[in-house]
Protein backbone atom coordinates (compact mmCIF):
# COMPACT_ATOMS: atom_id res chain seq x y z
CA UNK A 1 0.00 0.00 0.00
CA UNK A 2 2.74 2.61 0.74
CA UNK A 3 4.45 1.57 -2.74
CA UNK A 4 1.25 2.80 -4.02
CA UNK A 5 1.14 5.58 -2.10
CA UNK A 6 4.71 7.05 -3.50
CA UNK A 7 3.80 6.10 -6.89
CA UNK A 8 0.80 8.35 -6.26
CA UNK A 9 2.88 11.34 -5.26
CA UNK A 10 5.64 10.73 -8.19
CA UNK A 11 3.00 10.69 -10.32
CA UNK A 12 1.32 14.03 -9.34
CA UNK A 13 4.67 15.68 -8.80
CA UNK A 14 5.60 14.88 -12.61
CA UNK A 15 2.43 16.12 -13.51
CA UNK A 16 2.26 19.35 -11.78
CA UNK A 17 4.89 20.93 -14.08
CA UNK A 18 6.99 23.83 -12.84
CA UNK A 19 6.65 22.34 -9.29
CA UNK A 20 9.55 23.27 -6.99
CA UNK A 21 9.40 21.32 -3.94
CA UNK A 22 8.24 17.48 -2.88
CA UNK A 23 7.71 16.65 0.89
CA UNK A 24 10.41 19.07 2.88
CA UNK A 25 12.93 20.65 0.95
CA UNK A 26 15.68 18.94 3.57
CA UNK A 27 18.09 19.85 0.91
CA UNK A 28 17.76 23.34 1.70
CA UNK A 29 20.80 24.78 3.60
CA UNK A 30 19.99 25.38 6.82
CA UNK A 31 21.54 29.86 6.35
CA UNK A 32 18.98 29.36 3.34
CA UNK A 33 16.05 28.79 5.29
CA UNK A 34 16.83 31.24 7.88
CA UNK A 35 17.42 33.77 5.21
CA UNK A 36 13.71 32.98 3.86
CA UNK A 37 11.54 31.61 7.48
CA UNK A 38 11.32 34.09 10.01
CA UNK A 39 12.37 33.27 13.85
CA UNK A 40 10.91 29.76 15.36
CA UNK A 41 10.72 32.30 18.70
CA UNK A 42 7.47 34.49 17.11
CA UNK A 43 3.30 33.54 16.82
CA UNK A 44 1.58 33.98 13.70
CA UNK A 45 -2.41 34.85 14.96
CA UNK A 46 -4.25 35.15 11.35
CA UNK A 47 -8.11 35.82 11.04
CA UNK A 48 -9.93 36.24 7.74
CA UNK A 49 -11.19 39.71 7.42
CA UNK A 50 -13.54 41.58 5.13
CA UNK A 51 -11.10 42.77 2.03
CA UNK A 52 -12.11 41.63 -1.17
CA UNK A 53 -9.64 39.80 -3.40
CA UNK A 54 -9.06 42.52 -6.12
CA UNK A 55 -5.95 43.19 -8.00
CA UNK A 56 -4.34 46.22 -7.33
CA UNK A 57 -1.74 48.31 -9.17
CA UNK A 58 1.46 48.57 -6.61
CA UNK A 59 2.68 52.01 -6.07
CA UNK A 60 5.36 53.69 -7.62
CA UNK A 61 8.59 51.90 -6.90
CA UNK A 62 7.10 49.04 -5.18
CA UNK A 63 5.65 45.27 -6.77
CA UNK A 64 3.04 43.46 -5.43
CA UNK A 65 3.66 39.86 -3.83
CA UNK A 66 0.19 37.78 -3.30
CA UNK A 67 0.91 34.75 -1.73
CA UNK A 68 -2.36 32.50 -2.11
CA UNK A 69 -2.67 29.06 -0.34
CA UNK A 70 -5.36 26.27 -2.10
CA UNK A 71 -4.85 23.48 0.19
CA UNK A 72 -7.94 21.34 0.44
CA UNK A 73 -10.28 21.22 3.81
CA UNK A 74 -10.05 18.31 5.29
CA UNK A 75 -11.76 16.99 8.78
CA UNK A 76 -9.49 16.85 11.20
CA UNK A 77 -6.32 18.07 9.61
CA UNK A 78 -5.16 21.51 10.13
CA UNK A 79 -4.44 23.14 6.69
CA UNK A 80 -2.23 25.89 7.81
CA UNK A 81 0.79 27.64 6.27
CA UNK A 82 3.21 29.87 8.04
CA UNK A 83 4.78 32.44 5.19
CA UNK A 84 7.33 34.64 5.30
CA UNK A 85 9.79 36.62 3.42
CA UNK A 86 13.37 37.41 3.80
CA UNK A 87 13.37 35.86 7.35
CA UNK A 88 10.30 37.56 8.51
CA UNK A 89 6.99 35.80 9.08
CA UNK A 90 3.84 37.78 7.50
CA UNK A 91 1.15 35.68 7.66
CA UNK A 92 -0.51 32.14 8.86
CA UNK A 93 -2.97 30.94 6.19
CA UNK A 94 -5.79 28.54 5.92
CA UNK A 95 -7.22 26.19 2.89
CA UNK A 96 -8.40 28.98 0.14
CA UNK A 97 -7.28 32.12 1.21
CA UNK A 98 -4.41 34.69 0.91
CA UNK A 99 -2.10 37.71 2.09
CA UNK A 100 0.09 40.41 0.38
CA UNK A 101 2.66 42.63 0.61
CA UNK A 102 4.33 45.36 -1.38
CA UNK A 103 8.17 45.13 -1.70
CA UNK A 104 10.98 46.86 -3.25
CA UNK A 105 11.97 45.50 -6.37
CA UNK A 106 14.86 43.21 -6.25
CA UNK A 107 15.37 39.49 -5.27
CA UNK A 108 13.22 38.75 -2.40
CA UNK A 109 12.86 34.99 -0.69
CA UNK A 110 9.63 33.48 0.20
CA UNK A 111 9.17 30.31 2.93
CA UNK A 112 6.08 28.33 3.39
CA UNK A 113 5.95 26.23 6.14
CA UNK A 114 3.27 23.68 6.49
CA UNK A 115 2.19 23.57 10.07
CA UNK A 116 -0.22 20.15 9.93
CA UNK A 117 -0.70 16.84 11.20
CA UNK A 118 0.87 15.24 8.41
CA UNK A 119 4.08 17.02 8.61
CA UNK A 120 6.82 14.53 7.23
CA UNK A 121 10.05 15.93 8.45
CA UNK A 122 12.32 18.07 11.31
CA UNK A 123 11.63 21.09 8.77
CA UNK A 124 7.76 21.39 9.06
CA UNK A 125 7.30 20.78 4.93
CA UNK A 126 9.59 24.09 4.59
CA UNK A 127 8.97 24.97 1.00
CA UNK A 128 11.43 27.93 -0.23
CA UNK A 129 10.68 30.33 -3.38
CA UNK A 130 12.94 33.43 -4.47
CA UNK A 131 11.36 36.54 -6.50
CA UNK A 132 12.81 38.64 -8.52
CA UNK A 133 10.50 41.73 -8.25
CA UNK A 134 10.14 44.31 -10.98
CA UNK A 135 8.38 47.71 -10.16
CA UNK A 136 5.00 48.04 -11.30
CA UNK A 137 4.28 44.45 -11.37
CA UNK A 138 2.56 41.96 -9.56
CA UNK A 139 3.22 37.87 -8.69
CA UNK A 140 1.04 35.20 -7.52
CA UNK A 141 2.70 32.68 -5.10
CA UNK A 142 0.58 29.31 -4.70
CA UNK A 143 1.06 27.08 -2.30
CA UNK A 144 -0.65 23.63 -2.71
CA UNK A 145 -1.20 21.18 -0.71
CA UNK A 146 -1.75 17.30 -0.77
CA UNK A 147 -2.44 14.98 1.86
CA UNK A 148 -2.27 11.23 0.97
CA UNK A 149 -2.94 8.36 3.03
CA UNK A 150 0.00 7.36 5.30
CA UNK A 151 2.15 8.72 3.10
CA UNK A 152 2.41 12.16 3.97
CA UNK A 153 1.72 15.87 2.93
CA UNK A 154 3.59 16.88 -0.28
CA UNK A 155 3.62 20.23 -0.69
CA UNK A 156 3.99 22.79 -3.71
CA UNK A 157 5.30 26.56 -3.88
CA UNK A 158 5.51 27.82 -6.84
CA UNK A 159 4.50 31.63 -9.48
CA UNK A 160 1.29 31.18 -11.39
CA UNK A 161 0.71 33.79 -14.22
CA UNK A 162 -1.56 36.41 -13.95
CA UNK A 163 -4.25 34.51 -15.27
CA UNK A 164 -4.33 31.92 -12.66
CA UNK A 165 -3.26 34.28 -10.07
CA UNK A 166 -6.60 36.25 -10.17
CA UNK A 167 -8.94 33.16 -10.95
CA UNK A 168 -7.17 31.78 -7.27
CA UNK A 169 -7.71 34.74 -5.71
CA UNK A 170 -11.32 35.29 -6.83
CA UNK A 171 -12.09 31.96 -4.94
CA UNK A 172 -10.01 32.80 -1.59
CA UNK A 173 -10.82 34.73 1.65
CA UNK A 174 -7.64 37.81 2.81
CA UNK A 175 -6.01 36.82 6.32
CA UNK A 176 -4.94 39.47 8.35
CA UNK A 177 -2.21 38.72 10.46
CA UNK A 178 -0.27 39.93 13.30
CA UNK A 179 3.34 38.50 14.63
CA UNK A 180 4.71 38.42 18.00
CA UNK A 181 7.43 37.31 20.01
CA UNK A 182 6.65 34.32 22.34
CA UNK A 183 7.27 34.92 26.09
CA UNK A 184 9.75 32.77 27.64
Amino acid sequence: MKTRNVVIAVVIGVTLAGARGVMAQGAWAPSMVDGACGASDTTVKSKTDSMVAAVETPPAGKALVYVIEQMPKVPFLTSHVKVAMDGVWLAQLEASSFTSVYVDPGVHHFCARYQGEAVSSDLGATMLHGVHAEAGKTYYLVYRGVIIKDGGQIGFFDMVDEDEGRYLLEASSHMSSTVTKKKK
